[in-house]
């Protein structure tokens, strides 16, 4: 059998060690006193997770020794630490133990070895049975050695087991269940459960633990100002104490003032009708000033009155009683009060004593009351410790004697010692007139309670000064427990039990639901891919397509243009005009499926620059009024209000906006009139605006079908499209660039009478009113003694562009494909601009323009792009590559002078 290392042993014993310690110090911040077990123990949880998780002797060791440890610092604050002070600890941790590998164990046979809870079955058992059975055992052994010890008293046993026992339930619902689930699992797609689980319960945690502290602050603050008021009562008291006995005295200082004859008949009767006893006297003295010369008279007269025996003595080193010895002044106690407890006193010379005669020095200098120090009085053979108050007592400036009052300690306190104790509180006393050398008057019975300091208090009394230290004592808090703070923190952390057993049902189904969802995901997402595939290709097709189209519909256009430049009689002339328009409309179709296709992608955005409105409007009328005179239609142009001279935004989309509204007005109006309407609006809640209206006399569009109409692919009956034809795109584009911009479109229709489109769209004047822009018209030769390369692949095309631009003045060299190209610009260093094709064999355009930018006098060289391929990323693509623009083909004859001409140097 193979023996683990030992390291590996070490870590399964110093772990669960050090986490029970950790954890255990946790909860002793949440303990509530009075008590000793914790409101919440989360060492609990943790010593049964390590249970479950690493089962085994030395797991359960490492446990014992983590409570130990802990206990053994609880138990040092409350208890000398010695041998035998160990054992509470050690009786501790056989109990940690105990309730580990029980709560395993039932965890075993209820719940089985799995260790997560996803089944509502397995999350109820552990919460009504594991978890508070399982915690009945350290509660139980743990007050048993404390009662036992005498660490806690008997009415506050019950308090403590039922703490302990819930502080150690709540702690095992709270970690074992978010403890397993962390360590346990096994790494899957849904590790975010046990945050999804973690986070809220901490934050309720914190919440609970913010509560509890602001609870028991309060709590705390409220005992403090109990303390203060019951302390102020207490001193109160003791300050009465005092001053009844002063009086007493005082009215004795009295009589003898006023009264020159007095026996002890009197004194006795005096003394008995001023209830001495009420006042905490012990006795009641009169001790005459008396010379060596008097003595002997003195103590005669004395034993006449009846005090048989009757001799001034003195104290001697057996503390007995002898004659005093020769002096000249001697006070001696000649009369006092209650005689029978006080005989031994009977002519006791009070000068004999060093203690007695500084207080009595102190009354005659000052003439006012002198106390002694805490001393043993001479009453009942030295037993007691008690005060002396001695009063001067004089008759015309003559010192007669002393009124002295006999104060024991434990008489004089008894009533405000009870009153202490019956609030719990420590009542300590000192004599603190000499501070190097304070003497103790009162000893409190019990310790201070911690947290808590003592209230300090002086009095003067005699002339000393007597400090009274006021606290209250360990058993304080029994009669106020906080049931607040115990309500908030054990209610707080059930509540954060049962919403953690609420997220692990929940996030259990969840992750069910999770596995299941991730299956069809996976599915859906190779779905996804083939459609996205799909759109590619489709992408791919268009471009593909658009090239393919423009590149022989580019050569038409050229032969057509040509041809129209040749001598033709009006019949030849109408024919290839026709042409020229049908060119138009495929370019036209080509372009509104491209649009289509971008404005679906999302890949369309808008230019923001300044335009003529007025100058697009007038194009509008240009176009529209040749093709509605073509079909005998009118078209009107009407503007109401002047238009500001520039606009801010994008006049390309309003131009094709336009242009596809009246095409189709145009189109489906076989008779009557079209009429494009264009009002300015300054002031609206929304801003500034420019509406759009065209309306016909046209075809119309029945009710139930005009909601389809801004759909792609779209027309109100496919009888249209081959009657009047069309893609059905020229709406949906029209519908997509509107919102584009922020506007709304809207049709308004009746069947058989016309249609009626509106736009309205937030344009905002030009922030600059600089005149728009005029096209200079074309020389008849702008590019004469100008060298082009061109370079195309396609011969019909490069011949057609040769013939066009010689037309214009230029000179012309070709080339077939980007290698090519180099060569004749080697041949020709004279070059002043290059058209460059882009899709050609052996070197394409992006890789011929790299090349010449890197031929020495050619950094500069105008290159233009003359392409088929004309969408926007092709256009990038490009400028990208180092060219200076971009000419899309089918050529427009104008826009290609225009934009050489703008590269030429002039």
């Amino acid at each position: 059998m193979n023996r683990p290392p030992p390291l590996r042993i070490l870590l399964q014993l110093l772990l669960p060690a050090l986490a029970y310690y950790l954890a255990g110090k946790l909860g002793l911040l949440l303990a509530i006193p009075p008590g000793f077990a914790s409101a919440v123990w989360p060492a609990a949880g943790v010593a049964l997770t390590f249970a479950l998780l690493r089962p085994g002797l030395i797991t359960l060791l490492g446990i014992g020794f983590g409570s130990f440890a802990v206990n053994l610092g609880v138990i040092s604050n409350v208890a000398q630490l010695n041998l035998i002070s160990l054992i509470t600890p050690a009786v501790i941790a056989c109990g940690a133990i105990l309730q580990a590998a029980a709560g395993a164990w039932l965890f075993r046979q209820l719940l089985g070895q799995a260790r997560t809870f996803d089944a509502p079955q397995a999350i109820a058992r552990f919460m009504l049975i594991v978890a508070p059975a399982s915690c009945l055992i350290a509660a139980t052994i743990g007050v048993s050695i404390l009662y036992e010890r005498g660490i806690i008293t008997p009415d506050n046993a019950l308090f403590t087991w039922s703490t302990w026992w819930v502080g150690d339930a709540i702690g095992a619902l709270l970690i074992t269940p978010l403890a397993l689930e962390i360590f346990s699992r096994k790494a899957s797609p849904f590790r975010a459960r046990r945050w999804q689980i973690l986070v809220p319960s901490c934050v309720l945690l914190l919440c609970v633990s913010l509560l509890f502290s602001f609870s028991k602050q309060s709590r705390h603050q409220q005992i403090e100002a109990d303390i203060d008021a019951d302390c102020a009562e207490l001193f109160h008291a003791l300050e009465q104490v005092f001053s009844g006995a002063t009086q007493n005295l005082a009215a004795h200082q009295a009589l003898f003032t006023s009264q020159s004859e007095f026996d002890w008949a009197a004194f006795e009767r005096f003394s008995q009708t001023l209830s001495i006893h009420n006042h905490g006297l012990f006795g009641v003295a009169w001790n005459p000033r008396v010379t060596a010369e008097q003595r002997a008279q003195f103590e005669r007269d004395t034993q006449a009155q009846g005090l048989d025996g009757f001799h001034i003595r003195q104290l001697n080193g057996r503390n007995e009683l002898e004659s005093a010895d020769l002096r000249d002044t001697y006070y001696p106690v000649q009369y006092i009060f209650p005689l029978e407890a006080n005989t031994r006193a009977l002519g006791f010379d009070l000068a004999s004593r060093p203690d007695r005669r500084a207080a009595l020095d102190q009354a005659i200098s000052t003439g006012r009351p002198a106390a002694t120090r805490p001393l043993t009085l001479v009453q009942n053979n030295g037993e007691h410790e008690g005060l002396i108050l001695y009063l001067p007592v004089y008759r015309e400036q003559q010192l007669l004697g002393f009124v002295s009052g006999i104060f024991r300690t434990i008489d004089l306190f008894n009533q405000v010692t009870q009153q202490a104790q019956a609030l719990r509180y420590g009542l300590q006393l000192r004599d603190i007139t000499e501070a190097d050398q304070p003497v103790l008057i009162i000893a409190a019975p019990q310790p201070p309670l911690g947290g808590f300091s003592a209230r300090h208090f002086t009095l003067d009394f005699g002339g000393r000064t007597l400090e009274a230290s006021i606290y209250p004592d360990q058993t304080y808090l029994l009669a106020t427990k906080d049931w607040t703070s115990w309500s908030i923190l054990t209610l707080g952390f059930l509540i954060t039990a049962l919403l953690q057993t609420l997220l692990l049902l929940l996030t259990g189904t969840n992750e069910q639901i999770g596995r299941e969802v991730l299956r069809k995901t996976r599915s859906l997402k190779k779905a996804v891919k083939q459609a996205q595939a799909a759109d590619q290709a489709k992408s791919d097709f268009l471009a593909n397509m658009s090239h393919e189209l423009r590149t022989p519909l580019n050569a038409v256009t050229l032969l057509i243009n040509r041809c129209l430049k040749t001598d033709l009689d009006q019949s030849q002339s109408s024919l290839l005009t026709n042409a020229r328009l049908a060119a138009d409309t495929l370019m036209s179709l080509i372009n509104h499926t491209l649009d289509y296709s971008k404005i679906g992608a999302g890949q369309l955005t808008l230019e923001h620059i300044d335009f003529s409105l007025q100058k697009i409007l007038e194009k509008m009328t240009a176009i529209f009024s040749i093709q509605a005179e073509t079909k005998q239609v009118a078209f009107e142009l009407d503007v109401p209000h002047p238009l500001p001279p520039l606009f801010n935004g994008d006049p390309l989309r309003i131009e094709q906006i336009l242009f596809n509204l009246c095409g189709n007005a145009l189109k489906f109006t076989p008779q009557g009139q079209v009429t494009l309407s264009v009002n300015y609006v300054a002031s609206t809640p929304a801003g500034p605006q420019v509406e759009i209206i065209v309306s016909d006399t046209g075809i119309g569009i029945s009710h139930n079908k005009q909601a389809q109409l801004f759909n792609a692919f779209s027309q109100a009956d496919s009888s249209t499209t081959r009657q009047y034809g069309g893609t059905g795109l020229g709406l949906a584009i029209c519908k997509s660039l509107t919102d584009l911009m922020g506007g709304r479109i809207a049709i308004e229709s009746q069947e058989g009478t016309g249609t009626r489109v509106s736009v309205t769209l937030p344009l905002k004047p030009a922030a600059t009113a600089t005149d728009y822009p005029v096209q200079v018209p074309l020389a008849e030769q702008p590019l004469a003694d100008k060298h082009l390369l061109l370079v195309e692949d396609i011969a019909i095309n490069r011949e057609l562009a040769t013939f066009l631009l010689e037309d214009f003045g230029a000179k012309v060299t070709g080339a077939e494909n980007g290698r090519h190209a180099l060569a004749q610009l080697a041949l020709h260093p004279d070059i002043d601009l290059v058209l460059m094709d882009i899709q050609m064999p052996e070197m394409d355009g992006y890789q011929a323009t790299a090349a010449i930018r890197q031929m020495p006098g050619h950094e500069n060289l105008p290159i233009i792009a003359m392409t088929a391929n004309a969408v926007n990323s092709d256009i990038d693509a490009c400028l990208a590559a180092g060219m200076n623009d971009h000419v899309g083909k089918p050529i427009d004859e104008a826009a290609l002078i225009s934009t050489i001409c703008k590269h030429l140097p002039q």
